[in-house]
């Protein structure tokens, strides 16, 4: 015989079924839409989102005179680039305003400063500005995504002097956030990038993972920070640290097509993390002065991969994933 109670713990237990059959589907929807990468799109900028959190911003205001992305999250959402000066409130380090996240420009190109070229800095009769022409391509599809724009660098008197194609693609992994980046640099005049040890593709690490703070710096070689580093070069170097209590790091690669190939390091203790392609006497005064000339109308080919990794080098294992996207043995 069904009793009353019988049957209340019979429509309980039913509803309670149904409600964790309903949460194991919702969970596997979510477990779909965490690998998913997606894009706002807004006047000045693009918000990259993975998994439904935020990635990072590519901004591109006419008022700063070069783009950049910034914040850098991991896939735990810890935030590993400085905020400032992007950020007013940020208590980051307050040096170097023109180190914006992620950046790509140099000092020297036909005598103008594609560098520091910050609003923030002094005044440069000589500086120069990276404005969008257009957005090509804002697209995704599951675990990544695109985002192509043309640039012009122009010098102080608007003439164009470099046009760039830049091609960022951005992916989704449940434990590394990795973006492949090119660069594709056309001469509209005769163009000679001078030898110099500001430039070239870099990115400026939050304050609390720069080696004044934990973090270290480590090259393909094995060799560790920036006394032993800086102005070496090496195919992939990685800069880790702690931020919130996560060890974590940015592992930035080299790809073996890059004339200059493996190209020097312009790393510091204070978080500038870069790549230069053009300086080489700035690096070693033994070396002779290097200019980088091209034509009207030549073009310059650059392939780089940024990897936010947890842990140092070693437990990630960064000599692994550059050989993976490389195809070096």
């Amino acid at each position: 015989m069904i009793t009353l109670g019988s049957l209340k713990t019979t429509i309980t237990a039913g509803f309670t079924l149904m409600r964790m059959r309903a949460l194991a589907a919702l969970m596997l929807a979510g477990g779909v839409a965490w690998a998913q990468v997606a894009f706002t799109r807004a006047s000045h900028h693009v918000d990259v989102v993975i998994g439904g959190r935020p990635f990072t911003t590519f901004e591109f205001p006419a008022a700063v005179y070069k783009p950049w992305l910034a914040p850098i999250r991991s896939a735990a959402g810890v935030v590993v680039t400085r905020e400032w000066p992007m950020l007013a409130s940020a208590t980051d380090t307050d040096d170097h305003p023109h180190h914006r996240g992620i950046f790509f420009g140099h000092i020297a190109v036909n005598g103008f400063d594609f560098w520091g070229n910050d609003p923030l800095n002094k005044p440069e009769p000589n500086g120069g500005r990276i404005l969008l022409r257009r957005l090509d391509e804002v697209s995704a599809a599951g675990d990544k995504g695109t985002i192509r724009a043309t640039f012009d660098w122009k010098d102080p008197q608007g003439r164009i002097v470099l046009t760039e194609h830049r091609t960022m693609v951005f992916y989704s992994d449940p434990k590394l956030r990795t973006i492949d980046f090119d660069f594709v640099l056309t001469a509209a005049e005769p163009v000679t990038f001078g030898d110099d040890k500001d430039g070239t593709f870099a990115i400026r690490v939050a304050t609390a993972m720069n080696e004044e703070h934990t973090g270290t710096l480590v090259n393909a070689e094995g060799a560790e920070h920036e006394k032993n580093t800086w102005g070496h070069r090496s195919p992939w170097m990685d800069y880790f640290g702690t931020v919130d209590g996560q060890k974590l790091g940015i592992a930035m690669m080299d790809h073996p097509s890059n004339p200059g190939y493996p190209n020097h390091w312009h790393c510091r203790a204070y978080g500038l993390f870069s790549l230069n392609l053009f300086g080489q006497h700035a690096f070693d005064p033994a070396l002779p002065v290097k200019e980088t000339k091209l034509a009207a109308g030549a073009s310059l080919h650059f392939r780089f991969r940024l990897v936010i990794h947890p842990g140092d080098a070693k437990s990630a294992d960064v000599a692994q994933l550059f050989r993976a996207w490389s195809g070096q043995q």
